[in-house]
């Protein structure tokens, strides 16, 4: 038998096809996210229990920022010219009370920089930022 010159003469390249392999291969490492990015899902208690509040309001302190600079700090509302006055006693000597800035609404992003600074002159060193954007609150780290 004979065999047909067009087939003798086809040869199949590998070149093409190593080059859509290592394309793949790169697009895949750069969209793929191996570290899963998710806060701790919790929800805000409204229960009338004086004692349980008491003794969470020692151990952090929950800081509200809305918009046009209104603070709520522990369900306490505030301007953020007075936040300063407010907050000082409600800090422990040591500066290791944790604190939670939640925002609220669409507040300025100069006046949570202000908030943060002035918790920084404070002597605050644990500060972790609320998301709740998502309908739920998650916690997102901080400092």
């Amino acid at each position: 038998m004979q065999e047909d010159p067009k087939r003798r003469n086809l040869k199949l390249s590998m070149t093409p096809l190593i080059d859509m392999v290592f394309l793949l291969l790169v697009f895949f490492m750069l969209t793929t996210s191996f570290i899963k990015k998710e806060g701790l899902a919790f929800s805000q208690s409204t229960s009338k229990d004086q004692t349980s509040q008491s003794s969470n309001a020692d151990k952090f302190i929950l800081i509200s920022l809305e918009e046009k600079g209104t603070l709520l700090v522990n369900k306490t509302r505030s301007h953020i010219n007075n936040f300063i006055k407010i907050i000082k006693p409600l800090l422990t000597h040591d500066g290791t009370q944790r604190i939670f800035i939640q925002i609220l609404g669409s507040p300025k992003v100069q006046d949570l920089v202000t908030v943060v600074d002035m918790l920084n002159i404070a002597g605050v060193t644990n500060i972790t930022f609320i998301d709740s954007s998502r309908g739920q609150n998650y916690l997102l780290g901080g400092t």
